[in-house]
């Protein structure tokens, strides 16, 4: 796959399917590079995909413009992308906010950092119940 980045400026077409899934102008389906957030219709599902909205909206971090860097096409014909809101990694804000577990496909350290800080943190999946 041809590996040439992407980005849009514009927050408006953007909307979040899950915790780690969401569209750009309705059509583009993206999915986070590297986590796996609970499904949509688990209680932490919803909670992550709240987050994940509040972070397209600009209302977690401050960003003008979001990145893309396409990775590979996943077996539901999204695009798995590492994604940056301005100069933050979507994937490493979700982890830190503790919507993820570390999954196979979890390589990079910035990302693996962050879900350990979540977990020791109890922040997200990982609040005791």
């Amino acid at each position: 796959m041809n590996r040439a980045t992407f980005y849009i400026d514009s927050k408006k077409d953007l909307f979040a399917i899950d915790g780690d899934t969401f569209a750009v102008f309705g059509k583009l389906r993206i999915r986070l590079a590297e986590i796996d957030t609970p499904e949509r219709n688990t209680e932490e599902g919803k909670k992550a995909t709240l987050f994940t909205s509040f972070c397209l909206a600009g209302e977690v971090v401050p960003f003008d413009r979001i990145t893309f860097e396409p990775i590979t096409f996943g077996r539901y014909g999204r695009l798995i992308c590492k994604v940056r809101l301005g100069h933050f990694d979507l994937s490493v804000l979700v982890a830190r906010n503790g919507w993820t577990k570390k999954t196979k496909w979890t390589r990079r350290r910035s990302v693996i950092n962050a879900i350990n800080k979540a977990k020791k943190e109890k922040l997200g999946i990982w609040r005791v119940k």
